[in-house]
């Protein structure tokens, strides 16, 4: 990056100069924020990301912005609400508010007007705007926050804090008194450890034995079910990972919510076979359904979908007056 102005001419800048100077580059910094949050929102309106290779607006934010995980979070949560309500990016560029109190803002958008939420938090600290909008909302429910929070603890341990309803406490206190004898302290640490590992031993495709592909290369059928070992292995054969892949090569990363998708849907004479199916995350296979991917194992061609023209009132009307 070029540096507008030397090192040198900062110390010999009179005082009254050096924070004019730093207040015309905050306002810089601010028009292009703005102007960053309304690019990723229609990104993320109009889906590039998926066709891009990334499976969602966070690991584009990351790996191509190399922006950190606050940074990510707080601006895809602004940008989300900048479609509905536009005069947050407003309040944004007047210099109302920062982007911390932007996105504290969010959940309480549509619960009160807009004006109220504004003053509330105009020239407040992040505390402080805490304190009053929660105080405003006492006569409403409060918006409900994060139902759990994991914190890195430093070295291997993290911390892990969870609201739970009262009949989940029963079953984990009954879990508890099941597992005494394997866990006599009753530790949560080595009670939720035994319930993890039998989780994966049971459904964990890694720990399943995998299956002969011989096995599976005549198989065909019409039905949308899809075996056991012809699904695991597909995932092997994908690395557990999403197969779609962006026209400038970009493989998806994602290796969650993955779906077993058919190229040629069966609705238009497709099969349940090897070759004809696929691992797709759950944006691509959602993405799928918008733009028909027509090239095998390469997603680089796609052709839209046309939807049929709607009848317009006076087509309709004339066709009731001609018969």
């Amino acid at each position: 990056m070029v540096r507008t102005l030397p090192v040198a001419a900062w110390h010999s800048m009179p005082a009254y100069d050096m924070i004019h100077t730093l207040r015309g580059l905050c306002r810089r910094e601010v028009e292009s924020l703005c102007d960053f949050l309304e690019g990723l929102a229609t990104i993320d309106q109009k889906g590039i990301h998926l066709e891009l290779g990334f499976p969602n607006l966070f690991e584009l934010c990351r790996i191509e912005f190399g922006l950190s995980e606050g940074c990510i979070y707080r601006r895809i949560q602004v940008a989300r609400k900048l479609r509905h309500y536009p005069e947050l990016l407003r309040a944004l560029r007047s210099g109302d508010i920062n982007l911390t109190l932007a996105s504290m803002l969010c959940p309480y958008l549509g619960r009160h007007a807009w004006e109220t939420l504004l003053s509330c938090v105009r020239g407040q600290s992040k505390r402080q705007a805490c304190k009053a909008l929660r105080d405003l909302d006492q006569q409403v429910k409060t918006p409900d926050g994060p139902t759990s929070r994991v914190q890195y603890l430093g070295g291997e341990r993290y911390s892990y804090r969870l609201r739970i309803p009262s009949h989940l406490h029963h079953q984990l206190e009954r879990v508890r008194e099941l597992l005494s004898h394997q866990v006599p302290e009753g530790e949560w640490t080595g009670i939720l450890e035994t319930l993890v590992q039998y989780y994966l031993r049971k459904n964990d495709p890694h720990e399943q034995i995998s299956p002969s592909p011989d096995l599976w290369l005549e198989y065909s059928s019409t039905s949308r079910y899809i075996p056991k070992g012809l699904k695991q292995l597909l995932l092997e054969r994908s690395g557990f990972q999403c197969q779609y892949i962006s026209a400038e090569g970009r493989r998806c990363s994602q290796t969650r919510y993955l779906d077993i998708d058919h190229i040629h849907p069966l609705a238009r004479g497709g099969e349940t076979r090897m070759d004809n199916l696929q691992v797709l995350c759950r944006a691509h296979n959602l993405l799928k359904g918008d733009t028909a991917i027509t090239h095998h194992n390469q997603f680089s061609t796609r052709e839209k979908k046309e939807k049929p023209a709607k009848e317009t009132f006076s087509q309709k009307f004339q066709k009731i007056t001609k018969g």
